[in-house]
């Protein structure tokens, strides 16, 4: 996806398709959260708006908020329902497409109203796409069988969309021209620096989203990154004998990158106790040193802002389930954010508002959940924790 421009003819077309836009402020419903965060992520880099997610009964509600947004995406409205382009196209596509099959191949059935509907087919009949084009009560139903056609003339945000298009099988290589390939996740987490090789003990390794993402919840809660003279970085992971379970959790997510498990026993200086500790590291990884450098700063973790942005309700869970607890007398979640700045603790109050509309505040070194939207946080984060924390939400 390009930036500003192609981003503003994006919007143009969500606003073509029942897309509200009053206020500098612009609404979607969707059911696919995916899709809405992919579009909020490009208006956070591209425009530099406001965007948060909210969910709602059966479907999730985006809010986008930018300064002279209304100006700019009427403006472009009126040119492109004149001369729609890839990007005003794939919006419309991308919101009210569904994906069937015929003999195993995929096709695109899009219902739309009338008037969006004869700039769509003056679309595909520019670029000479086939379709079909059925009328019914209310709107215009168009078929697109030939998806080979469609991929380089439309541009995509929507996931479900971008997986049925044609992708290309690069040729074989006996020696590679290029650099490396990023580790899968960097790209996501604008962590890819395009250095070419970066050779690891234990070489280069193939992360899942939901993996990354519990990666990075655990940094920001009790996980620790190594730095070692020689070699790469590794994650390390220590929580109580008590909460072996979770510690198991964790694990079993992170497989095959997972050692052993591993006990400790270790002294607390100010009650003179000895506690056992359970947990493990994980293999040394660029991906893990790259993880260092811009989570530590002179040996000191710190939240960078351009990663925690991109979190979502799964490292939320993990932070809650590192540094969380039900605080009874108060009867809501808090967080222990000791270790962080006050910079940091307000970059995480802003997480929690931007990205979950979830509000919370500030005492000293705890981040205490608003009692209101305290049922929304359980709600959010309830499945992707074991059942021995859910004493943590405040649950039995």
């Amino acid at each position: 996806m390009c930036r500003w421009r192609t981003l503003y003819n994006y919007l143009a077309g969500l606003v073509a398709v029942g897309a509200r836009i009053y206020n500098n402020k612009l609404i979607l419903r969707h059911r696919d959260k995916a899709y809405l965060e992919n579009i909020c992520r490009e208006a956070r880099i591209a425009l530099k708006a406001e965007c948060i997610i909210q969910e709602e009964k059966n479907t999730y509600k985006l809010i986008i908020k930018k300064k002279n947004l209304y100006q700019e995406i009427m403006t472009r409205l009126e040119k492109r329902r004149k001369t729609p382009i890839k990007s005003y196209i794939g919006a419309i596509i991308d919101t009210k497409a569904e994906i069937t099959y015929k003999n195993n191949k995929p096709i695109i059935t899009i219902k739309i109203n009338q008037d969006t509907a004869k700039q769509l087919t003056k679309y595909l009949k520019k670029h000479k796409i086939p379709y079909t084009t059925q009328i019914l009560k209310n709107k215009i139903k168009i078929k697109i069988t030939n998806l080979k056609q469609l991929k380089p003339k439309i541009k995509t945000l929507n996931p479900k969309i971008k997986s049925h298009l044609p992708t290309k099988t690069p040729p074989r290589r006996s020696a590679p021209a290029t650099p490396s390939p990023p580790i899968k996740g960097e790209r996501e987490l604008g962590l890819d620096t395009g250095l070419g090789e970066r050779p690891g003990l234990y070489g280069y390794i193939n992360l899942t989203e939901h993996q990354v993402q519990v990666i990075l919840g655990t940094l920001l809660g009790d996980g620790k990154l190594d730095k070692p003279i020689k070699g790469n970085s590794r994650l390390q992971i220590r929580h109580s004998i008590k909460q072996l379970d979770y510690v198991e959790f964790k694990r079993k997510i992170l497989s095959p990158i997972s050692g052993e498990l591993l006990f400790y026993k270790y002294k607390d200086v100010r009650t003179g106790k000895e506690y056992i500790q359970v947990g493990f590291n994980t293999k040394r990884s660029p991906y893990f040193t790259m993880l260092y450098k811009v989570f530590y700063k002179e040996g000191r973790k710190r939240i960078p802002k351009e990663i925690i942005m991109k979190l979502d309700e799964r490292a939320l869970a993990i932070f809650i389930g590192d540094d969380g607890t039900f605080d009874k007398s108060s009867k809501t979640i808090k967080i222990s954010v000791d270790g962080y700045s006050h910079k940091d603790r307000r970059l995480i109050q802003m997480w929690l508002k931007e990205r979950f509309n979830i509000r919370s505040t500030i005492q000293k070194d705890r981040i205490y959940i608003l009692r209101d939207d305290y049922p929304k946080l359980v709600k959010l984060i309830i499945k992707y924790l074991p059942k021995s924390l859910h004493y943590k939400l405040g649950l039995s």
